[in-house]
């Protein structure tokens, strides 16, 4: 261990004659400080005791037993660092910049040998291909201006920036919420909302966020009215135009799903995309409809309020869009220069010169100011005065046209007056000039009624030939005979030369009624028709024959035959009529005709499946037949019908489906209803 050296106490002055004179109690008192009153330092060769000023070195050895001073000259210091003694100083070589942004140029010593002002953010040293561009760079990339600061140390926010370009060909964008980028589609920033379900295009749409109360989830296109507002948000509510409370504060269309008590984004203008809009055509104007929410291109009438909420921009089922510019329409009291009070029916609109007001009705108008005279002219005349207090009545004069008389003969006019009267003696004065004179013969060309209950008869002269002959040389006559026996009421007779042909008798016994062919009659004696001359049922040589017999009833005890082989029995035209089922072929039908139509419903039948229904047919008796048939509108022999439940007032008439597949077809069904009985 080397010996420490010992320094006086007394901290006496030391001098060197080869040395600038110094006062050397500081650095003795500097090292008795660190030695303490022992007096003793230790000193080794990697630890060497060195004291120093500006201009002068203290230095002890480290071998210990010596200690040594010595003027330290320093020269001068040149180039990039200058010194005042130990004190040394770099050279400046630019102009101080303070918070400034700008470019900086150093060189390889690490020193700034420039600066350029940067008029624009240049981050692309700090941040790579995630950068703000100067002018005429090309972006790359996205900007996240978080990280970005961080990476720049920048711990405030970015101000006085002139401009920021955006790519207008962006390779692609970010579509989480606060993402910013061009659309150079509709020409705008793009701009993610809040839950990353709409896109805002800024400066072509206002959406707004709201709170759905309408107790439903809703989602996007439906229409809503401002309902309150809760939690410094508006809420809404699904709009209808049923209601004034429903439309008249409609506001937009839901731009994205919000739950029930729900926030979410409403577009009050401007495009809302992603939207089924195919029912309509592009250009149709949108209406409030009245289902909740609900849209329609039908314009809304009383009693529902029409409220366009915008236009149909594309129409497509999934990728439609509706631009949305609601207009409320108004009530006429909305109106900002009508006042109304106490409205009423039948109230009437009057601008007072200021505003428009209700008044009474017209049943209440206020009388006139100056009352009127009304007047009638011509045919009728008279006046009276009116002026609006009540209704009034004319007395009218009708104008004189004749002489007032009695005629019996008068002149009437277009307008119904008589103008004219006479009172003739003759049937000249009359103007008849057709009359039959008393004495001589009578030509009858219409209908005479004789009543002579004395009796006689009346004769008239009959044609000069047969019936149908155009020149015939017999002469014959038609005789009316009444009251000729005692037993006789009536009778019409004809002769042809001088022979009697046949002729009808009326008879007092019993009401009966005869009719003769030559010798031989039938009588109708009650209801019943019978053959009574000779007993043998045979006028003349023939049976009973009749073309065409129109009778309500016809019984006969023995056979009714048909003797052509083209004679038929039934219904005539006119008898019969038909009817169409509707709905289902089970459906019941009403046909009141003894025969008739039925055109079946083409309602599908299974295969091999029965169907029935009822025909209520008032003509039908319990003890009756009906006979049914298929005339037309079915497969061939693809059916069977029957008739069953027959009584009085219907019966059912059931079809089958005989073949092994369904048949749809309108099966035309014919009946007719024959009269039976059961004892």
């Amino acid at each position: 261990m080397a010996s420490k050296p010992r320094f006086p106490s007394d901290r006496q002055v030391l001098t060197n004659s080869g040395l600038i004179s110094q006062e050397w109690s500081y650095w003795l008192r500097a090292i008795d400080q660190q030695v303490g009153q022992s007096g003793t330092f230790a000193v080794t060769a990697s630890n060497p005791l060195l004291i120093s000023t500006s201009a002068t070195e203290l230095k002890f050895n480290s071998d210990g037993t010596t200690y040594r001073n010595d003027t330290l000259h320093f020269p001068p210091l040149t180039g990039d660092v200058t010194n005042n003694g130990l004190t040394t100083s770099l050279v400046n070589i630019g102009t101080p910049v303070v918070n400034k942004l700008v470019n900086l140029t150093t060189d390889s010593k690490g020193r700034v040998i420039g600066t350029t002002d940067v008029s624009q953010l240049d981050l692309t040293s700090i941040l790579g291909s995630y950068y703000v561009n100067r002018a005429g760079d090309t972006m790359t990339g996205n900007l996240t201006v978080p990280s970005m600061l961080a990476q720049a140390s920048v711990t405030s926010p970015l101000v006085n920036v002139d401009n920021i370009q955006f790519n207008v060909s962006p390779v692609s964008k970010l579509t989480t919420p606060g993402s910013l980028s061009w659309n150079d589609t509709d020409g705008c920033l793009d701009i993610v909302m809040k839950g990353g379900n709409v896109v805002l295009q800024v400066g072509q749409e206002s959406v707004q966020r709201m709170v759905n109360k309408s107790g439903v989830n809703v989602t996007d296109g439906q229409a809503v009215y401002v309902f309150g507002a809760q939690g410094n948000r508006v809420s809404f509510k699904l709009a209808n135009a049923n209601s004034e409370a429903t439309s008249k504060a409609t506001l937009g269309i839901v731009t994205e799903p919000i739950a029930n008590n729900g926030e979410g984004f409403v577009t009050t203008e401007g495009l809302v995309r992603g939207l089924n809009t195919s029912a309509w055509l592009e250009g149709d104007v949108i209406y409030l409809n009245s289902v909740d929410g609900g849209l329609t291109n039908v314009q809304q009438v009383y009693p529902n309020h029409n409220v366009t909420i915008g236009y149909v921009v594309r129409s497509h089922a999934v990728n439609g869009s509706i631009y949305v510019k609601v207009n409320n329409g108004y009530e006429l009291e909305e109106l900002h220069n009508v006042v109304f009070t106490s409205l009423a029916s039948n109230d009437l609109l009057k601008y007072d010169g200021a505003k428009w007001v209700n008044t009474v009705s017209a049943a209440k108008a206020d009388t006139l100011t100056t009352a009127r005279t009304i007047s009638l002219s011509g045919d009728a005349t008279g006046s009276v005065s009116f002026n609006g207090s009540a209704n009034v009545s004319i007395a009218t004069t009708l104008a004189n046209v004749a002489t007032a008389g009695t005629y019996k003969s008068v002149t009437v006019d277009a307008k119904g007056r008589v103008t004219a009267g006479t009172n003739p003696t003759t049937l000249a004065g009359y103007n008849i000039t057709d009359a039959v004179p008393l004495a001589g013969g009578v030509t009858i060309t219409s209908a005479i009624t004789i009543n002579n209950a004395g009796g006689g008869s009346l004769q008239a002269v009959g044609r000069t030939g047969p019936y149908g002959s155009t020149n015939g040389t017999t002469t014959g006559a038609v005789n009316v005979v009444m009251g000729t026996g005692g037993s006789a009421s009536w009778g019409l007779s004809m002769t042809s030369a001088g022979t009697f042909r046949c002729g009808i008798q009326g008879l007092d016994a019993g009401g009966a009624m005869r009719f003769y062919v030559g010798a031989s009659a039938i009588e109708q004696n009650g209801s019943n028709w019978q053959p009574i001359a000779n007993n043998t049922g045979t006028l003349g040589t023939s049976s009973l024959n009749w073309s065409a017999l129109y009778v309500n009833n016809v019984y006969a005890t023995g056979n009714v035959s048909l003797s052509s082989i083209i004679s038929k029995m039934g219904y005539v035209t006119g008898a019969g009529a038909a009817v169409t089922q509707l709905t289902s072929k089970s459906t019941g039908v009403t046909n009141n005709r003894s025969s008739g139509q039925i055109t079946m419903h083409n309602a599908a039948l299974a295969a091999n499946t029965s169907v029935a229904f009822t025909l209520t047919n008032s003509q039908i008796a319990a003890a009756d037949n009906v006979i049914v048939s298929i005339a037309g509108g079915a497969s061939t022999l693809s059916y069977l019908t029957q008739v069953e439940a027959i009584a009085a007032g219907s019966c059912r008439i059931a079809l089958r489906n005989i073949t092994a597949a369904s048949l749809s077809e309108a099966v035309v069904l014919t009946f007719t209803v024959i009269a039976g009985a059961t004892a």
